[in-house]
């Protein structure tokens, strides 16, 4: 997608599957696809919404990038549309699928506010991701079943700005709830063999929006949830200027994971702790 925008004057309000202003999916699996998908120079203006209701994934751009998309890259991109989810909610992606080897926003800003609505589950505590980017990435297909699938597990933003609040509506008993100013989860890479290729990277980066409210379990300024454990995090030049609040927070991310060096100057847990932007930089692991 090239030089797109989209300017409207309503709600894209859709119950189940996915919902976006560009995309629901974005391409199947093939064996001899490359799987790329693209968006430069594209454009949401302030007067679109996504509504998403059951479950599905909402993002502006794209619902859900999966069944076959290797790299995902968005280039000088603009989101300035708000999106509401009962499932994953981003600004750009709802939810990345285990298909995708790289994704990556060069020079992207999202502006829209991001809801994580409950209600969707009944028989299981609902999870609830939004994200300034992207709400969810999914863990990576298994080499054992997807044998012919190029591995790798890369998620880069290079140059990006969140202005836009993140939040969730509420919160039902038993849910778990994640906000991110530009990510709120990512589950990692499984291929033990594919280990050195996984990685997450914030180079230039500012996050100027409010993350996180009383119904949050975990906030962060940029990844509020790394689940895999071995899985290194940089951030390079970085800035978080949002107010964080949850009961977990972070300046940069809310879980103690490969990101061990953030912790030595903010050291902020607590019950509904509000942890006030500082605007503190760090590079390659030492803070400045």
């Amino acid at each position: 997608f090239y030089n797109c925008h989209v300017e409207c004057n309503q709600t894209v309000d859709y119950l189940g599957g996915g919902c976006s202003l560009f995309a629901y999916n974005t391409s199947y699996y093939d064996e001899d696809d490359v799987g790329n998908t693209t968006f430069k120079d594209c454009y949401v203006d302030n007067k679109c919404s996504v509504m998403c209701k059951q479950g599905a994934n909402a993002g502006a751009f794209v619902a859900q990038a999966n069944f076959g998309t290797r790299n995902l890259k968005f280039i000088r991109c603009e989101n300035n549309a708000s999106v509401t989810s009962q499932g994953a909610a981003g600004g750009f992606c709802g939810q990345i699928g285990g298909s995708v080897c790289k994704a990556q926003f060069d020079d992207c800003v999202n502006n829209g506010n991001i809801t994580g609505l409950p209600g969707y589950l009944t028989e299981a505590p609902d999870i609830l991701y939004a994200g300034g980017f992207f709400g969810n990435r999914l863990a990576s297909y298994s080499h054992t079943v997807y044998p012919d699938l190029p591995h790798g597990y890369e998620t880069i933003f290079n140059n990006c700005t969140n202005n836009g609040k993140i939040t969730v509506a509420s919160k039902p008993e038993g849910a778990s709830t994640v906000t991110g100013g530009f990510v709120a989860n990512i589950y990692g890479e499984t291929d033990p063999e594919a280990q050195d290729s996984k990685k997450v990277e914030f180079n230039d980066c500012t996050n100027n929006g409010a993350v996180g409210n009383q119904n949050s379990n975990y906030s962060a300024g940029f990844l509020a949830m790394n689940y895999d454990t071995t899985m290194p995090e940089k951030y390079s030049n970085c800035s978080n200027n949002g107010i964080i609040t949850g009961t977990t927070v972070g300046h940069f991310s809310s879980t103690k994971r490969a990101a061990d060096y953030q912790w030595a100057t903010n050291p902020v847990i607590g019950p509904n702790a509000l942890l006030i932007g500082d605007n503190k930089i760090y590079i390659e692991g030492e803070s400045h």
